[in-house]
């Protein structure tokens, strides 16, 4: 199982260009809300070995001055008991689950609920790659023509919206078209990155004389 995971694990980094530590980390808040949602507990926590794929299942909480929040904090003496090395703020485990606990509460919402992290990762990654963007020229092949907008493929799985108020009046397209933009602005939205260009703002023509005309 361990290097099955592992392998899958893999593919998705090589297929979806989304780093290991971010998979998972993402696999890791998967698992661990399919076991705080299923126990009812929120000082259950997971670790995943990166090299063989082993999942540690165990219980801690944050040893404090003064709880506050009883269901993942305690006092520092109650702390000592499990380390009695244990400063301020540090996590400290009380407990190992046994690894087989996992069968038991229910791989499909496990499975649910890592997807939906690793879609998140993909979001953020793919949002960070396009904010840095904003001001610059990027080019999209025309995916389909709405009635307010040109909605452009700019590559994994990416779309940007040109929107009628920024297209020429003189210019069609045609599906398929190679288009040039200017990004105006990128914003976050459930299903992924928006990205809004422009073909009139007057940041696209300088872009474009400065790709044609080099000494500019």
């Amino acid at each position: 199982m361990s290097r099955d995971f592992v392998g899958a694990l893999l593919q998705l980094n090589a297929e979806k260009q989304v780093s290991r530590e971010q998979l998972i980390h993402a696999v890791e808040d998967g698992i661990q809300s399919a076991y705080r949602r299923v126990a009812g507990d929120e000082d259950i926590h997971v670790r995943i070995d990166a090299e063989t794929g082993k999942i540690r299942v165990f219980r801690a909480r944050v040893a404090v001055e003064e709880v506050e929040d009883p269901l993942v904090e305690f006092t520092l003496d109650e702390a000592h008991a499990h380390d009695p090395d244990a400063k301020a703020g540090d996590l400290v485990q009380t407990e190992e689950l046994a690894d087989d606990v996992f069968g038991r509460i229910g791989a499909q919402t496990a499975k649910q609920i890592v997807l939906q992290r690793i879609r998140e990762v993909e979001r953020d990654q793919v949002f960070d790659k396009f904010a840095n963007r904003e001001g610059e020229m990027i080019t999209g092949a025309v995916n389909r023509v709405e009635p307010r907008a040109i909605i452009l493929d700019v590559g994994n799985n990416v779309e940007a919206i040109l929107a009628t108020s920024e297209q020429s009046a003189v210019e069609h397209y045609r599906i398929g078209q190679n288009v040039k933009a200017f990004v105006l602005e990128v914003r976050r939205s459930s299903r992924g990155p928006q990205i809004l260009v422009s073909r009139t703002h007057k940041g696209f023509l300088k872009r474009l004389f400065e790709l044609e005309v080099p000494e500019i």
